[in-house]
């Protein structure tokens, strides 16, 4: 009885932690600022500034539809730090040295609009101008490996999207 037990105790923490890794595998991994910096320029990867609040409308949509996207996160995942950035809170990040409220970053960046993406290369330059708004996975997609593929060093987002269409209309003949 007792090796039955143990058995079935086994068993169910053996799943219960496949379950939660599972779960993690089907999630942004999400930093905080200085966090991601850090890994950012550990891994050579850029970063991922999502500036969003859970009580904003267009944000709860951004998490719950395109955040939630399984090649989204992958992408993401797979080539990216992502920070999220809580255009709310008083919680403190510090940066240069001294210590600002999360919100503060809103304008040290600009944002005029929630929510708001900011890409940055590894040593905190950014990389190409912000997205603002709700942007459904598909069109995330294309932002994501334009900016992944280093392809804004040299080609403007409109001429990236039409060499794309281009692609995607001989594969689809």
């Amino acid at each position: 009885m007792k090796k039955l037990s143990f058995l079935l105790l086994f068993t169910f923490l053996f799943s219960f932690n496949n379950a939660q890794s599972e779960e993690n595998k089907q999630k942004v991994s999400w930093y905080d600022l200085r966090r991601g910096l850090f890994i950012s320029e550990q891994e050579k990867k850029p970063l991922l500034l999502s500036f969003c609040s859970s009580e904003n409308i267009f944000c709860q949509k951004l998490n719950g539809q395109t955040f939630a996207n399984p090649e989204i996160i992958q992408s993401i995942n797979d080539n990216f730090i992502a920070v999220n950035i809580d255009f709310l809170s008083q919680n403190p990040i510090k940066i240069d040295n001294s210590l600002i409220p999360e919100k503060e970053l809103v304008k040290r960046f600009e944002i005029k609009g929630f929510p708001t993406l900011i890409f940055l290369d590894p040593k905190g330059n950014k990389i190409s101008g912000s997205v603002r708004g709700f942007i459904p996975p598909e069109k995330l997609s294309l932002i994501l490996k334009y900016i992944s593929s280093e392809v804004y060093k040299n080609t403007k987002f409109t001429e990236f999207l039409k060499k794309e269409e281009n692609l995607s209309n001989k594969k689809g003949r």
